[in-house]
């Protein structure tokens, strides 16, 4: 797909008006800290976005210690991570930078300088965690070896078992599926169930290294007095990843490069610096629990992802699920600083604080669509209708689902109600010719998947 084409240029273009921007007319003060990946000239930075204080990692991914390396040539040409902070091109980290830490502490010292305290503040902070490579403190890493040493079968079964015993899912999720061509765990040789295992460990470690520093920015709130009346929304954007450190690299070159930056590739250097272990595609599907797929996967897995949100004034312990998506957050964090978003053209979202507040059940997606690199789906109450390619654990065409009944997306429903999905496909061209989503033959696109699934579900064995 041409990255000319506007919607696919990976990074901030044409006429908007930023959050930021708004709430700064209102009298905010913004921060932002983290992750940024939406383009590297000025005018695609945060402070062109309305952000007044910023340290950021202007790449997709990075080393999350101080050696600053990129994780390939086409995330990073140059190699080296680039971060800028207020404006300043950052040329070298601290040596005991690790970026969950260190994030959470720069904000904390941010909000600490602030001029006037009196004054509201906005925070945008984008940990990389626990995006690839994994790494995690040793001593974290160690404490989690043990639980999963069982493999991911049981680890996949015991999590959904104690969803649904929390309330939290229906029994129906405990029908699930597995990628095609996925091995039992007494399949594996001792040496691959060890190495499973420490990559999960060191995932969980990077977790709860996430989960003490978020704890950390709140206890910060409280000491200032600011946590009850301060909207705080913690969210991941994604399923979880199943790619290999190799799938960051185009060719030979970069490959030599990546074994350069990351020399340590044996089991027992996972989680350290100089070390590139990811998930791999076992794991990140037991990871998804109840949902079959993945990262850059349209199915349930690769898209639904738990949203915990802290709102002044609203009921604890509320649990919904209902459909909302991410640009609900725009009229969302508008609507609690008082600002009217009606003149903004382009919203796809709506205010969730009458949800959160227990005032509806429901947010304003009756219907949804999404296309993703060729791949379609469309939700329509229970209905879901999704194109994904078969290697990917697609069927290579439309697919429909009852997610009521069958949240796992197991059994395909397409030849039992074919009006139905002769309405979705309708609706989804419609919406895909609205919001100029492109309308790529299904068959070029599994040509093209096909030809890549070995590299993007290869599993690189430590040594």
């Amino acid at each position: 797909m041409p990255l000319t084409r506007p919607g696919y240029k990976g990074s901030l273009d044409g006429d908007y008006v930023g959050l930021p921007e708004l709430l700064k007319k209102a009298g905010y003060e913004n921060f932002q800290v983290g992750k940024w990946h939406l383009g590297h000239e000025p005018q695609q930075s945060p402070k062109a976005l309305g952000f007044d204080h910023y340290f950021t990692l202007l790449d997709g991914a990075a080393s999350h210690y101080h050696d600053q390396h990129g994780v390939g040539l086409a995330v990073s040409p140059s190699g080296t991570a680039s971060y800028i902070e207020n404006g300043e091109q950052v040329s070298t980290l601290p040596t005991n930078f690790y970026s969950t830490q260190f994030y959470t502490q720069w904000l904390i010292d941010a909000l600490d300088a602030r001029a006037n305290n009196e004054k509201p503040f906005f925070a945008y902070l984008a940990y990389t965690a626990v995006h690839d490579p994994l790494h995690a403190p040793e001593d974290l890493i160690l404490k989690y070896i043990h639980l999963f040493s069982d493999g991911f079968e049981k680890i996949k079964d015991e999590r959904i078992r104690g969803l649904v015993k929390q309330g939290l899912i229906a029994d129906s999720a405990l029908v699930t599926r597995w990628l095609t061509g996925t091995p039992s765990w007494s399949e594996l040789t001792k040496s691959q169930q060890v190495d499973m295992a420490k990559r999960m460990a060191v995932h969980a470690a990077m977790l709860e290294y996430l989960d003490k520093e978020v704890g950390r920015l709140i206890d910060k709130l409280k000491e200032t007095g600011e946590y009850d009346n301060t909207l705080i929304v913690v969210m991941s954007d994604n399923g979880a990843a199943t790619v290999p450190r190799t799938f960051y690299a185009r060719n030979m070159n970069e490959l030599i490069w990546q074994d350069k930056a990351y020399p340590l590739q044996s089991i027992a250097d996972y989680g350290k610096q100089g070390s590139f272990a990811t998930l791999g595609t076992y794991n990140a599907q037991a990871i998804s629990g109840p949902y079959f797929g993945f990262k850059t996967n349209l199915h349930e897995g690769g898209v639904r992802v738990p949203m915990i949100v802290k709102a002044p004034g609203a009921n604890a312990n509320l649990v919904n699920d209902q459909f909302v998506h991410i640009s609900d957050l725009y009229p969302t964090f508008a609507d609690y600083a008082g600002i009217n978003t009606n003149d903004q053209r382009g919203l796809l979202g709506c205010s969730l604080k009458p949800v959160l507040h227990g005032e509806t059940g429901q947010g304003c997606h009756k219907e949804f669509a999404m296309g993703y690199m060729g791949w379609r789906a469309y939700w329509s109450g229970s209905w879901k209708l999704v194109f994904v390619s078969e290697s990917f654990g697609g069927t290579g065409r439309y697919a429909l689902y009852n997610l009521a009944d069958d949240p796992g997306e197991v059994e395909d429903l397409s030849e039992q109600y074919p009006d139905k999905v002769k309405e979705l496909s309708e609706k989804w061209l419609n919406y895909a010719k609205e919001h100029g989503i492109a309308n790529v033959a299904m068959n070029e696109v599994n040509d093209k998947y096909d030809q890549i699934s070995d590299k993007f579900f290869e599993l690189y064995w430590g040594q």
